[in-house]
């Protein structure tokens, strides 16, 4: 049976299946203003509503859906939405790839330093990126990767991609550069930052390292 709710003076008729479909989950910086929300490290995981083929874009998902979505399963809703979120975003399409292929790929230049510190980049075309850590299928994903096997660094170099370096990495002067790139407004818009540190991912979880 389809349920009505409403997204900015917009309201919608969708099956169940079709609204679980449509729930994902993104990191965004301590104190984002979310109805539905789990603390993570020092950020929060947003539960959203994926309704951008219905034109209205995002839409964070209130507590009345929560209520919804809870009569139809038997256990809490923040553990409903984690697993219906990670999954959705399995389905996404995302990429790790070295640091100097995605630097040819945005910018046009080819920047070799970039080898030496074995770096790669987490990214999707269709989602917010960071929230992919603490999938651990992923995680596995990325442990596969040669320089990566002994654990790796996450820098959160935005909310839309994440920078991963091995975790034999100087993080003391990556940690400076990260400062430095967030406080330029000339190469990040200030809501696309999400957090000046340094973090490790455990048990999928994340941890500031520094």
């Amino acid at each position: 049976m389809d349920k009505t709710f409403k997204v900015e003076k917009k309201s919608f008729e969708l099956s169940k299946n079709d609204l679980l479909s449509r729930v994902i989950a993104v990191l965004k910086p301590e104190g984002t203003d979310a109805e539905v929300s789990t603390k993570v490290a020092d950020l929060e995981l947003v539960y959203m509503l994926d309704l951008t083929d219905l034109d209205c874009g995002m839409a964070p998902v209130t507590k009345t859906l929560v209520e919804m979505l809870f009569e139809q399963f038997d256990f809490t809703a923040k553990i409903l939405l984690r697993a219906i979120a990670f999954r959705n975003m399995k389905s996404k399409n995302f990429e790790i790839v070295p640091l100097e292929e995605m630097i040819l790929k945005v910018f046009g230049i080819s920047d070799s330093s970039t080898e030496t510190i074995g770096a790669y980049v987490l990214y999707s075309e269709d989602i917010d990126t960071p929230a992919l850590l603490l999938d651990k299928i992923i995680d596995q994903r990325i442990r596969g990767i040669k320089q990566f096997k002994d654990g790796y660094y996450v820098i959160p170099s935005s909310t839309h991609e994440v920078i991963i370096v091995p975790n034999s990495t100087d993080i003391e002067g990556l940690s400076e550069a990260v400062r430095e790139i967030n406080g330029n407004r000339e190469v990040m818009d200030e809501k696309d930052v999400l957090s000046n540190h340094i973090y490790a991912v455990k048990d999928g979880l994340l941890e500031i390292v520094i």
